[in-house]
This record gives C-alpha cells, structure tokens and sequence, in this order.
C-alpha cells in the first residue's frame, strides 16, 4: 500500500515449529521481527529486544548528548570499572591500611612504611593515568609512589609520617583512566 509495506515469512521445521519473520516499513517506522527478537525503529527511539546477548558492530557509540556509551560495566576484587564504546575505561578502586609499622627511618625527622604492594587491575589497561590518595582513620600520612603505574597495576607505595608510629587503619583510594583496547 501507499503507507506500509511488510514482508513476512514462515517456515515449518521437521519437529513441527514454526519460524516467522517479518518486516513492517512505514513512513514513520520500521519494525523487524525475528524469531523471540525484535527491533522497532520510530524518530525519537530504537527499541532492540533479544533473548540473548546482543552484538553491535560499529566504530563508536554516543548516546544523544553525544557522550560515548558504557559497553561494560563491572566489578572484580577491589576494583570497579566502566568500559566505554570508543576505547576508554574507568576504574575505581581502593587499599585497606590496617596495623602498618611507619618507623623507618627516612632523612631527617621522617619515617616510611614498609613498601605497600596494590591490587593489580582486573584487565590490561593501556596508556594509565592514575590518582591516588590515603584516607586515614587515625594517625594521617602522605603517600609516596616508589614505582610507575603499568598496564597491569598501580605502583608500590610507602606511606611517610613525620614521627615513628603504627598507621591503625585507613585506605588507600584510586581512580584510573585509560583505554581497554590499544
């Protein structure tokens, strides 16, 4: 007709059931049924429905402020994380400090920790760029990288106070931002 045009199909299998598909075109949407899948396309939204998990192929994906869109969110040890459609990942995470000794000496009037060794990140993350910050629930500190953050983790860090004492508890919080896919 002058307003829809639909295709449809249908097939019986051997064991009896019925496999239907249908295209519905009209000037203000498009309908395509398949099976228990759908996608309904109209000007102000496209509805997708699947039973399963649903794969797009597409270079980039921005939502209608043109944000790129969260492909993966997660969580796996102490860290949290958002995969994003062109690449770039967020992860959040965090140390717990419980009874760590900050009494080596370290130059005049300081003290450090023993090395403090981070959670590595749940995947690869290329091209890191790392903050991180000791939130104390006692005796404060400052925290000192001693290494650089790789692909695989945050540094080591030492936890450096002004006179010798034990840190009693605190946290040790990050926040990465980097790319997922090189």
């Amino acid at each position: 007709s002058d307003s829809m045009t639909s295709l449809y199909s249908s097939e019986t299998t051997s064991s009896g059931e019925v496999n239907r598909s249908a295209v519905n075109v009209t000037p203000s949407s498009v309908y395509v049924y398949s099976g228990s899948s759908n996608i309904s396309i109209i000007p102000t939204q496209i509805d997708v429905t699947a039973p399963g998990d649903l794969t797009i192929n597409v270079s980039s994906f921005r939502d209608s402020y043109g944000q790129f869109l969260s492909v993966e969110e997660g969580s796996s040890g102490n860290w949290s994380y958002r995969k994003f459609s062109n690449g770039d990942v967020e992860l959040w995470g965090s140390y717990t400090v419980s009874g760590v000794p900050c009494s080596t000496s370290f130059g005049s009037s300081m003290y450090r920790s023993d090395a403090l060794t981070m959670p590595a990140f749940p995947f690869s993350v290329y091209n890191p760029n790392l903050t991180a910050s000791y939130e104390s629930d006692g005796y404060g500190a400052m925290l000192w990288a001693i290494a650089t953050t790789t692909e695989t983790s945050p540094p080591s860090y030492y936890l450096i106070r002004i006179d010798s004492s034990t840190i009693v508890s605190g946290k040790i919080n990050f926040h990465v931002n980097g790319k997922w896919t090189t």
